[in-house]
């Protein structure tokens, strides 16, 4: 079985080293390359930078600080704190000065990374981190200004951006309010969580819908089904579950079983059966694709390995998160492509194959088939899948670290 903590050190390694440079040369300052290599003219380069994008990116460096704090590698847990922080100043540098941007869903994934970023701080050095406390504070402003009010969308939820507020969607609302609860608005949190559950639930299917349109005086479904929507939905379901009763009594249903129904849905209709080279059949996470889909897989296993290590599920539903995480991982390991960058092409019988100096990996961003056959060798590569594959196999490493 792979050793996870060694694959999530070669898979951010990886990333680091291909795409992650300062921005225009800036010393403290760091932002990730929208693909590797990259032959769009310097324009488009400069125009489309994909915040989104970065806030994960943000994350995955977190979780690797992390992972070095759990393994008691306190040196390199700063490294990378000091690579978190380098990002905020790498994104307000892209971003005109600015952390936040006309989109409530991209500011709201910031608002996680650098609420986590804090609390590493906290972890690391016994105090918050000032740099991550002003964005999230400018962050968590923006998104209260995207909490519908009033009657419209029957007074919750979060629209997906400033200059849209006819639609309302799971992608923006779920992950506000799982910001409002870090920062401990809970009340607000409770509220989102409320009306997403009320208006996003898919009871038939036991899965959260997109999202919903203001039409004709009433609410218009968007039924489309995405697996990121149903990790954070699961994260907010835990969330509910912990809360104390002056909460919970307020609600119509019951978290805690709703969660374990959502984590079957998913193993059913979010994830494909493999089978392995010895006949074994196991279940990964669905592949959704290239550009922002590279990311929807990593969001729902990163929040799968949560619910694997949320003691109040029954056994069973959390030794199915693990699988589906562990079994994810192992698959996108597998199908790596390694090489080394800085192998001398140009030598006559140079084998491509040959590692010499350095070593990094390229992952398949359809997880059941192998980097070799989906991605040809000096194509682009875009980040996001790759950041979706190192997101994944923390994920791994953190329930290996906790014996799951």
């Amino acid at each position: 079985m792979t050793d996870f903590s060694s694959a999530a050190a070669a898979a951010a390694h990886s990333v680091m080293y291909r795409y992650v440079a300062p921005v225009a040369k800036v010393p403290g300052t760091l932002i990730g390359a929208t693909q590797e290599p990259d032959p769009r003219p310097l324009s488009q380069r400069i125009m489309h930078w994909n915040y989104w994008w970065q806030a994960h990116l943000m994350d995955a460096m977190v979780d690797a600080g992390m992972r070095h704090a759990r393994e008691g590698d306190s040196e390199q847990a700063h490294v990378w704190f000091k690579h978190a922080q380098a990002m905020i100043a790498g994104i307000r540098a892209r971003n005109m000065g600015k952390v936040a941007t006309s989109f409530y869903d991209d500011m709201a994934w910031l608002a996680l990374a650098v609420e986590r970023m804090d609390s590493l701080s906290v972890q690391l050095k016994s105090s918050g981190s000032r740099i991550a406390q002003d964005a999230g504070t400018a962050l968590m402003s923006q998104l209260r200004g995207g909490v519908a009010s009033g009657l419209d969308f029957a007074g919750g939820g979060v629209s997906w951006a400033k200059q849209h507020r006819d639609f309302v969607n799971m992608p923006a609302t779920a992950p506000s309010a799982l910001a409002f609860g870090q920062a401990a608005d809970h009340e607000t949190a409770f509220a989102l969580w409320q009306w997403a559950n009320e208006h996003l639930w898919d009871s038939e299917r036991s899965l959260y819908i997109d999202g919903v349109h203001a039409k004709n005086g009433g609410l218009e479904p968007e039924r489309s089904i995405h697996s990121y929507n149903q990790g954070t939905g699961l994260a907010g379901l835990l969330y509910l579950d912990s809360l104390d009763s002056s909460f919970k009594d307020r609600l119509d249903f019951d978290p805690l079983q709703r969660a374990q129904e959502l984590v079957v849905s998913i193993a059913r209709s979010c994830s494909t059966p493999y089978e392995r080279a010895d006949g074994t059949v196991v279940r990964v996470i669905s592949s959704e694709g290239r550009g922002d889909r590279g990311l929807f897989d990593a969001i729902l296993v990163r929040h799968l390995a949560q619910a694997a290590l949320y003691e109040p599920l029954d056994e069973d539903v959390r030794q199915l998160c693990s699988l589906l995480v562990r079994d994810s991982a192992q698959l996108l390991w597998e199908g790596r492509r390694e090489f080394d960058p800085t192998l001398p092409m140009n030598e006559p019988h140079i084998d491509p194959t040959e590692i010499r100096n350095e070593r990094v990996s390229i992952f398949s961003p359809e997880a059941i088939r192998p980097a070799s056959e989906v991605l040809k060798p000096g194509a682009p590569v875009e980040l996001s899948a790759q950041v979706g594959a190192w997101m994944i196999i923390e994920a791994a490493a953190l329930l290996e670290s906790e014996g799951r």
